[in-house]
């Protein structure tokens, strides 16, 4: 069964980030490549809420508190079938947290925050993948390149030794956007921010479909193309939680067995 209604927990100690991200994520959009969900949008004040089952997917934008150990909430939630979206002003409070999760290693800050020189910007992605797949169909866009914002900063990240790939590179070549999985759940990681003193990404059109997609992806949830699907045609996509040659029930909003 996939809920009509995922909960999202928000960690985000600057107001007005967490308001960016919620104006985002519960926007009604016409994404016409994809099927969305509905967003539950909270911000999170006590952290351990988040390893109580109440949420589905965590994003975590901004530092996490010294005070409180995040591994021992991070790594269960993810273990158990959870999604994980980190951003990067959240990434160097983490990276702990991050190589456990199967994860490599956040090392130093390339830019600087609040500059307005640009440092680097989007280059190759993953357009196979669910959260790219499609967002350019039309053919005279011969090199299929996404929007390119300026990038003000990001965090260098080396890829670690467990079945990580890379989403989306910056220009230069540097990992922007990295698919961790962990147990039954994932993580997927950003080394740059929505965060308007790190980049200019939340002011560019595909934001708001990426961010979309990438809640959506973590929690196991399908994404359907405007192609559709054939009676008969393999189709694949990702569950979250389901372990290894179990059957999956998928049931319609009318209780109709698909």
């Amino acid at each position: 069964y996939i809920p009509a209604e995922t909960r999202v927990a928000v960690w985000a100690p600057d107001p007005a980030v967490f308001s960016l991200i919620s104006l985002m994520l519960e926007a009604t959009m016409d994404d016409t490549l994809a099927t969305l969900r509905l967003n539950r949008i909270e911000s999170v004040t006590d952290l351990q809420e988040i390893s109580r089952g109440q949420y589905e997917v965590t994003l975590v934008a901004g530092p996490w508190p010294e005070s409180i150990a995040a591994d021992p909430i991070l790594s269960p939630f993810v273990e158990n079938g959870g999604g994980l979206v980190i951003l990067g002003d959240a990434a160097p409070s983490l990276a702990p947290t991050i190589m456990n999760l199967g994860g490599g290693t956040i090392s130093n800050q390339v830019g600087r925050t609040g500059s307005t020189t640009p440092v680097t910007t989007f280059g190759e992605a993953d357009q196979r993948h669910p959260i790219f797949s499609g967002l350019y169909t039309d053919a005279t866009i011969r090199e299929r390149q996404l929007e390119q914002p300026p990038i003000f900063t990001y965090v260098s990240y080396s890829k670690g030794l467990g079945a990580e790939s890379t989403l989306l590179s910056a220009q230069n070549g540097d990992p922007l956007l990295q698919e961790i999985p962990f147990g039954a759940g994932t993580t997927l990681l950003y080394t740059t921010s929505l965060n308007p003193a790190w980049s200019q990404w939340a002011y560019h059109g595909i934001s708001l479909p990426m961010l979309h997609r990438s809640i959506q992806y973590v929690t196991g949830s399908p994404v359907v193309t405007l192609q559709g699907w054939t009676v008969g045609e393999p189709v694949t996509f990702q569950v979250q939680g389901s372990q290894a040659n179990e059957t999956i029930r998928i049931e319609h909003a009318e209780s109709d067995v698909i």
